[in-house]
């Protein structure tokens, strides 16, 4: 994991854990290898996967999805590209499998970059990762996205692009079949759960696995503790109270612990946040200096220095 403040996780929760766990091989590998077909997966050499930097998600929908790409070699020598979205909006995407046509087209643009001479194309393994309430009904196939009339079907045959994405809809598995690295296992578990009303299913849903991962480092849990709490923002000192509630007691400490330090974070913010806005008629580079100032009683202090006119 990042060592950090978590950032990324407090402004968009999804997206933050999604690349934080998955965006990294040890994490990725075993997802990859239980939800690609195994008759892929005996041809991949999945243990070298590596990790291609860069998103190729439209910036207009960068608040609805998230990607990752891994380069995988073959058993023969030759290498796959394996592209992850993560739908993280809680609405199917009817035309999902176009969008994943642009962004594997433009996969193919940045490759060819870096492989001018080429000939030939890499092929690209699509899988949409959903978390949403109710089941994925869009059409998988894009030849199905293509509204044709029925006579022209057969003329069209071969000159219509067709392909079909992999689908894990997490809504759709049973929560044992969820495997994967610890990490792996919680990051899926948690985005399966975390929209259930009821708090304590959730933490109920997860507490095995933040034990295990408490015992390991208490730095390990730290991601998830985050995304708990940012994720579920409406109450967060609900979910606290509901982790000290189910938790057992030998890994409670250190995950509450962890929760106390988020809280007491989260109400610095909120404070830090209203005396900003009391000085909004300040000039542009005045109120980016004072959002600059990690401390809080040094904003507070130059805050009533204006307000007050005391140098």
């Amino acid at each position: 994991m990042q060592d950090d403040d978590f950032d990324d996780i407090v402004r968009q929760p999804h997206d933050g854990l999604f690349e934080r766990v998955f965006g990294q091989p040890e994490h990725a590998i075993p997802y990859f290898a239980a939800v690609l077909p195994a008759v892929l997966s005996r041809q991949l050499e999945l243990h070298a996967a590596q990790r291609v930097p860069g998103s190729c998600v439209d910036e207009a929908l960068k608040q609805r999805h998230s990607d990752l790409l891994y380069t995988v070699p073959t058993a023969a020598g030759d290498s796959v590209l394996v592209y992850l979205l993560f739908k993280h909006q809680r609405t199917v995407d009817p035309l999902m499998a176009f969008r994943l046509l642009r962004y594997m087209t433009h996969i193919w643009d940045r490759w060819l970059q870096d492989h001018e001479n080429a000939e030939t194309l890499p092929p690209i393994v699509p899988l949409v990762l959903y978390h949403g309430p109710s089941h994925w009904t869009a059409k998988r196939d894009f030849n199905d996205v293509v509204q044709a009339e029925s006579g022209l079907a057969a003329a069209l045959e071969g000159l219509v692009p067709t392909f079909q994405y992999l689908l894990h809809d997490l809504g759709q598995v049973d929560d044992a079949q969820l495997v994967g690295s610890l990490e792996g296992e919680l990051t899926l578990l948690l985005f399966k759960h975390i929209d259930q009303a009821d708090v304590a299913s959730v933490i109920q849903a997860v507490q095995h696995l933040l034990t295990l991962l408490s015992n390991r480092a208490l730095s390990a849990i730290t991601p998830f503790v985050y995304y708990l709490f940012s994720a579920r923002v409406e109450n967060p000192r609900e979910v606290f109270d509901v982790m000290d509630s189910v938790m057992d007691q030998n890994s409670k400490g250190r995950v509450l612990s962890t929760a106390e330090q988020l809280i007491a974070q989260g109400e610095a913010r909120a404070r830090r946040e209203l005396l900003l806005e009391m000085v909004e008629h300040l000039p542009l580079e005045d109120r980016a200096r004072l959002r600059a100032i990690d401390d809080l009683e040094q904003v507070k202090r130059e805050i009533i220095a204006r307000l007050t006119g005391d140098p």
